[in-house]
């Protein structure tokens, strides 16, 4: 799947190869995905308020087709932000999962949250744990094998 038409600025982008079928690492990602964003219990819920992110957890589904592509898209005070991920099929039987992100940091208060959440590191590491989460739910209990 190519980049999508985005009015949101190119950010990043990071792939694994899953050791499981595409529907496994879809169901993985629909279940990983559900849970993404700002919890909604304390101090998750002071932090998404403090942030007012919009949705209140921080994501929405913006497109979806199953087995293939999911976009995730937010905003709040100091950010609008999409993460897509894609699917594909490897001639061996694994599955490429590729995790895209856009964003857009306005004002001096954006390119301070850019700062802080972007050039740290902190978003690089937040994205790859997810991918790796998704990775082990889409393997766990199929044993030694692929």
């Amino acid at each position: 799947m190519e980049h999508p038409k985005n009015e949101l600025p190119y950010l990043d982008e990071h792939a694994v190869v899953v050791s499981a079928a595409p529907a496994r690492v879809w169901a993985a990602l629909e279940e990983i995905a559900g849970s993404l964003g700002v919890p909604e219990s304390w101090p998750g819920a002071v932090l998404a308020a403090a942030l007012g992110t919009r949705p209140a957890r921080g994501f929405a589904v913006s497109a979806c087709v199953p087995q293939s592509a999911l976009v995730l898209v937010g905003r709040h005070r100091f950010s609008r932000y999409q993460l897509s991920f894609d699917l594909a099929g490897t001639p061996d039987g694994r599955t490429r999962l590729r995790a895209t992100s856009y964003a857009v940091f306005p004002a001096v208060q954006g390119a301070v949250y850019r700062l802080v959440v972007v050039r740290s590191g902190a978003h690089v590491v937040a994205v790859r744990r997810i991918l790796r989460a998704i990775a082990r739910r889409a393997t766990a209990g199929q044993g030694s094998g692929r």
